[in-house]
């Protein structure tokens, strides 16, 4: 795993998504914030027309580092009523849409490191941040969205 660089000028997190992945970018040496979502692709492009592999720590959320899926609480409400067919069709979807998101994450990582970018891999944590809090923490004075927010929890402990 690499090393996070303390002296690098930006510190990135991106919290991977298959359809837009959320991302914020700290600049230590003005003391500001970017915040975006942009699908892979985009994504990419972005990071080598604006930053110097030098000068970026990159903070990937890694929900596959994970040993069990955490997202039960989100579940369907009715789904203990469900029929059992409907109940592994729900399943099915549901880990077919984890699986994609988990692939984003691994090849904006491979990549990056293709590209000579420093990456780290974190698992999430799963305490959500809410918007107040997440501009109590940042000084922002918007609190954007849970993506934005979770790309920002994944690039905490490192800032």
């Amino acid at each position: 795993m690499p090393i996070h660089r303390a002296r690098c000028r930006f510190i990135m997190g991106i919290d991977p998504d298959v359809d837009n992945s959320g991302l914020l970018v700290y600049d230590r040496q003005a003391v500001k914030w970017y915040a975006d979502e942009l699908d892979l692709f985009a994504l990419i492009a972005w990071i080598q027309k604006e930053f110097n592999p030098a000068d970026l720590d990159t903070i990937i959320e890694a929900g596959w580092k994970n040993p069990s899926y955490h997202h039960v609480a989100t579940f369907n409400p009715r789904f203990k009523v469900m029929s059992e067919k409907n109940k592994l069709a729900f399943i099915a979807r549901a880990a077919m849409d984890v699986g994609e998101n988990f692939n984003v994450g691994k090849q904006i990582d491979k990549r990056l490191k293709q590209l000579s970018y420093n990456t780290t891999l974190v698992a999430p944590v799963s305490a959500k941040l809410n918007a107040a809090e997440f501009m109590r923490r940042t000084k922002l004075e918007h609190g954007y969205n849970e993506t934005i927010r979770d790309a920002y929890r994944t690039m905490e402990p490192f800032i």
